[in-house]
């Protein structure tokens, strides 16, 4: 089912937009954090982006609204276990989608086109700071992970943008994350990431991640089909 293979890849995504939850170390820092990740954030889009004078403004408070948003998510969900999960997953993939709508009417579409790029690498540094978190991998354990994220969110961005530059009219028509599901475009790619994974972490991690992987491949599906 589309669902099901869907939910690894928004697994990712949302796991990559809890970036605060990263580096807080209390709940009540998150809004002091936001705004230092804020202004961080826009000192490397400046250098990264080549951003103008003019632009730098406008990055600096998409980045502070959406790491403002963040902050709240972490105050909201963050070590509560009566949480609603699904509602937090919405919630966290909706802070993206803003942030990124915001960013593309800020920048030039070679200027997007770089965002895109760095956006692979920076996913797979969070995802793997939040794994080393949730299953105390060890500094050799981490160095590996974080290579194996990066190969996996490389190849599936390469993949999204053969896809958005196809010139097919009836592809463009259809939305591409689906059909690219429907083709397996991603499977190879996420299988590989899985056995690699599976060949670092221990036993008891693995069974950690399988487990977390089934909680959130059930949020998500249930979350797919009340769209349908």
């Amino acid at each position: 089912m589309f669902t099901n293979k869907l939910s690894n890849t928004l697994m990712i995504a949302f796991l990559s937009l809890t970036f605060l939850i990263i580096t807080a170390k209390a709940q009540n820092e998150g809004q002091s954090l936001a705004e230092k990740y804020a202004a961080q954030a826009t000192e490397r889009m400046k250098s990264e982006l080549n951003l103008t004078a003019s632009q730098v403004p406008k990055v600096h408070q998409a980045n502070l609204t959406a790491a403002r948003s963040v902050a709240d998510w972490v105050k909201k969900y963050l070590g509560d276990p009566s949480a609603n999960k699904k509602e937090m997953v919405t919630s966290a993939l909706s802070v993206s989608k803003q942030y990124e709508s915001q960013l593309q009417g800020i920048l030039g579409p070679s200027q997007w086109s770089t965002y895109l790029k760095k956006k692979a690498e920076r996913n797979a540094k969070m995802l793997t700071q939040m794994m080393t978190m949730r299953y105390d991998l060890t500094e050799e354990q981490a160095s590996e992970v974080e290579k194996i994220n990066l190969d996996a969110a490389l190849k599936i961005q390469n993949a999204m943008n053969q896809s958005q530059d196809s010139k097919n009219p009836v592809q463009k028509a259809v939305n591409p994350i689906q059909k690219m599901w429907r083709d397996k475009t991603f499977k190879p790619i996420l299988e590989e990431r899985e056995q690699a994974l599976q060949k670092v972490l221990t036993a008891d991690q693995w069974k950690s991640h399988e487990q977390y992987k089934m909680e959130m491949r059930e949020i998500l599906s249930k979350m797919m089909q009340e769209r349908t």
